[in-house]
């Protein structure tokens, strides 16, 4: 798959607008805006006699190039003078992945699944200013390898019990370079979680085609870094995000 978009901009108008909202760009600012995305993937499955072998493996990559900013309107009403506030953002991205998974048939009586996820991303994000001449430059890096069990599992007539659990090692990584009016600073931090997600689920078949479930899980996000960090204070990586729902 790939996808291509040129051209495009995030615009910010004055309010009110009135009845013919207006801009006040030099022509041809976003000419060199563009997003190109592309996914690959490759799926090989497996039967064995009681259980099925399946491997996935993807590569994703993203290339983006975007000029952003206040108009002169907007500075007029911002400063007191009109010019363009000009930042250039500019990112490159590239995710590898491989998941190898054992699991039951797809009549078995009993689902099951276990498997092994890892993955890999490399990834660049920079600011240039043009007013001011401030430029960020920050490469990101993350590996991640998990392990994963699922199993449905009839407990009565009409009665399936769900229990999965994931075990995930996350390595991340950040460096950048800031310059802001000739001076220049450099930055690098690390950093590693360790977790555990999953859930469990209990669900009733009122009819052949009709079940009523209720679903107690456990999420979690890991830490990481700031894209627009624009300092070293700025790059504090921010804290891990779980979550706790239940869904009937």
């Amino acid at each position: 798959e790939r996808q291509r978009a040129e051209h495009y901009a995030g615009l910010e108008l004055l309010r009110p607008f009135g009845n013919r909202p207006s801009l006040d760009y030099t022509p041809g600012t976003f000419d060199g805006n563009q997003k190109t995305n592309e996914r690959y993937s490759f799926e090989l499955n497996h039967d064995l006699a009681q259980s099925r072998i399946t491997s996935i493996s993807a590569y994703t990559s993203t290339d983006f190039n975007a000029v952003k900013g206040y108009d002169r309107n907007i500075t007029r009403a911002l400063y007191g003078s009109p010019f363009e506030y000009l930042i250039e953002d500019s990112a490159h991205e590239r995710v590898w992945s491989q998941d190898l998974r054992l699991g039951s048939l797809a009549d078995a009586d009993v689902f099951w699944v276990t498997g092994l996820n890892l993955s890999r991303s490399e990834r660049s994000f920079d600011s240039n200013n043009f007013t001011n001449g401030a430029l960020q430059l920050r490469d990101f890096s993350t590996n991640s390898y998990a392990a994963y069990g699922e199993v449905t599992y009839p407990i009565a007539e009409d009665w399936k019990l769900t229990t999965g659990l994931r075990h995930t090692w996350d390595r991340k990584t950040y460096g950048a370079d800031y310059s802001n009016g000739g001076a220049q600073v450099s930055d690098s931090r690390r950093l590693q979680n360790n977790y555990s997600t999953g859930r469990v689920a209990l669900s009733y078949a009122l009819t052949p085609q009709t079940n009523v479930y209720a679903v107690l899980s456990r999420g979690y996000k890991s830490a990481g870094f700031n894209d627009y960090a624009t300092s070293i204070k700025d790059s504090e990586p921010y804290k891990a995000a779980k979550v706790n729902s239940a869904e009937l």
